[in-house]
């Protein structure tokens, strides 16, 4: 009979070592899937592999640190790029109201980014007779470019928040209507992206997204109230 019980027991003990190996396989098997389910999701934002341009046939591609530390506002930027105004994502009209600053050359038969050589360099240059000529910015094109994006910005962005600031290679996109130009953070006081500032008490963390695109790196900054996060 004792023997009858050893055996019992310890086929038992077999039994539940197996099970616990099995429900390690398991969660081993389910985190790499959602591993994998999640990256496609968040990929899948950003048409990965579709081009954003008829003219250029690039991928918009894009790293996002903060999605886990700052969810809502992440969530909110991703939603702002995905939203279409006149059948166009917002995604798609940031990376249209840049190809001019790749494609119009300037006097010495240089484009700006050729100049600049980093595409995120616009917003320090930008309406300055510097190294990009001021007579740049009086081309027709380039007005309705930016009037463009800005105003499509505010069309997404007011009805998020009624304080907001996002970052595009130009400059900063913020509330106002009767603002009809891009703002720069010097302007703004300098540390508006500075998530220490105590200065910002009142904003949610900013978020920060850069993208590749035409062999440069885009580099989008959004910030909004706490109260709309």
């Amino acid at each position: 009979m004792r023997f009858g019980k050893r055996a019992s027991v310890s086929s038992t003990l077999t039994w539940i070592y197996a099970i616990f190996v099995l429900l390690f396989i398991l969660a081993i098997f389910l985190l790499f899937a959602f591993a994998i389910a999640g990256k496609s999701l968040i990929s899948n934002w950003f048409d990965s592999g579709k081009s954003v341009s008829d003219k250029h046939d690039v991928d918009f591609y894009y790293t996002l640190g903060d999605l886990n530390e700052n969810p809502i506002p992440a969530s909110l930027l991703l939603k702002v790029l995905t939203t279409e105004v006149d059948k166009k994502s917002m995604k798609k009209i940031i990376s249209e109201s840049v190809d001019v600053y790749f494609d119009k050359k300037l006097m010495s038969g240089k484009t700006p980014i050729e100049v600049l050589g980093d595409i995120n360099k616009l917003s320090e240059e930008y309406r300055k007779d510097n190294l990009i000529s001021s007579t740049f910015y009086t081309d027709n094109n380039v007005i309705e470019n930016d009037m463009k994006l800005i105003n499509d910005a505010r069309k997404i962005l007011g009805s998020i928040c009624k304080k907001y600031m996002l970052k595009v290679p130009q400059g900063i996109i913020t509330a106002g209507e009767s603002y009809h130009s891009f703002s720069n953070e010097g302007a703004l006081g300098g540390d508006v992206f500075d998530a220490k500032s105590s200065r910002m008490a009142d904003w949610a963390l900013p978020v920060i997204l850069r993208m590749p695109y035409r062999n440069q790196i885009i580099e989008l900054k959004f910030r909004i109230l706490k109260e709309c996060a």
